[in-house]
């Protein structure tokens, strides 16, 4: 009885801290990236001109809104963690040249951030059709955005990971 109450008090407290340090990060996010809305969409229409992307695979719109600051905040979140995991092997690698070709210090430092960084393209090329499809249902009302308190909410009240 003991052993199941101690596994029930570490799950918890490990749940705690991973919905903290995400937390942390979305407001991290919004801070770094969801206040500067208007110059990430004005540049990422920019360059997506520049570089002839297809309508297909572009993430902003010509169409108001350009991007949600869901879609800003999520990406961001999954970024930063992305590229925190990247600082460990970093670190190791300037300690000890040999561990570059470890293959777990590979994987984080040089095929965890181009991949992450695909990974949150495709997300966004999502969204941005989910996004679309609605304003063409809907008409010309806007498509509501979430707040940053609404993402935090639904991070702590969704449901639970189970180990």
């Amino acid at each position: 009885m003991e052993e199941l109450c101690a596994e029930f008090c570490v799950r918890i407290c490990a749940a705690s801290t991973w919905f903290g340090f995400i937390t942390a990060i979305l407001y991290i996010s919004e801070k770094l990236f969801v206040r500067q809305r208007t110059w990430i969409i004005q540049g990422g229409r920019r360059i997506q001109k520049i570089l002839h992307i297809p309508k297909c695979l572009c993430v902003v719109t010509e169409e108001e809104p350009g991007m949600l600051d869901h879609d800003i905040r999520k990406a961001g979140t999954c970024l930063i963690v992305s590229y925190l995991l990247t600082i460990p092997g970093i670190w190791c690698i300037i300690k000890e040249r040999d561990l570059f070709w470890n293959p777990l210090i590979f994987i984080f430092v040089v095929v965890n951030p181009p991949c992450s960084s695909l990974v949150v393209w495709l997300m966004l090329i999502l969204d941005k059709r989910e996004r679309l499809r609605r304003l063409a249902l809907k008409g010309d009302q806007e498509v509501v955005d979430r707040s940053l308190e609404e993402d935090i909410s639904s991070l702590w009240n969704g449901p639970v990971m189970v180990c």
